[in-house]
């Protein structure tokens, strides 16, 4: 089963996690 490449993935993977988590925190301030 063909998958993209792991790096580009967890790359964007992680950028959506820190913005979430960005988000929230901005929220509870």
């Amino acid at each position: 089963m063909a998958r993209p490449k792991p790096s580009t993935f967890d790359k964007q993977k992680v950028v959506a996690e820190n913005r979430k988590a960005r988000f929230n925190y901005h929220i509870e301030e």
